[in-house]
């Protein structure tokens, strides 16, 4: 269990969990998750129900990414310290998935939609350790890293 001053959530962090258990945890986290998640526009989900880790921190990366757009921090400092858990101990499909998926699809939306005040300062030391090789890798450099 995650806890954080007056909040506390029911958040399992173990590595190498299953992407139910992983769709669990950001629907502990952010509840309305589960209605995008079901959404007809949700691309990553296939017609009988199946996805990816992949596909999961990809459509999740939308809705952090619109909150971070108007500045709406509310729980990312629990988000991304279960996003550096599993940046930090996550199998190989667990660490892609967060760090190509979710972590890549905010940076590429900074600083034109998301400043990067609101996404920098909850970076934990691998997932900003990503971050910045890649800016690197982009040629960008994203104020703050």
């Amino acid at each position: 269990m995650l806890a954080y001053g007056k909040a506390k959530l029911r958040i399992t962090i173990v590595s190498h969990m299953t992407k139910e258990e992983h769709f669990k945890n950001l629907i502990e986290l952010f509840p309305d998750f589960k209605a995008l998640w079901e959404s007809n526009n949700n691309y990553f989900k296939e017609d009988n129900g199946s996805y990816t880790i992949h596909g999961l921190f990809s459509e999740f990366s939308h809705l952090v990414s619109e909150r971070l757009e108007s500045g709406n921090t509310e729980k990312m400092k629990e988000l991304f310290d279960y996003i550096e858990e599993i940046a930090s101990n996550g199998n190989e499909d667990e660490q892609n998935a967060v760090c190509t998926c979710f972590l890549e699809n905010i940076l590429n939306r900074i600083p034109q939609k998301i400043d990067p005040k609101y996404f920098v300062p909850f970076l934990g030391k691998c997932s900003k350790d990503y971050c910045i090789a890649w800016d690197k890798f982009t040629g960008i450099k994203t104020k703050g890293l």
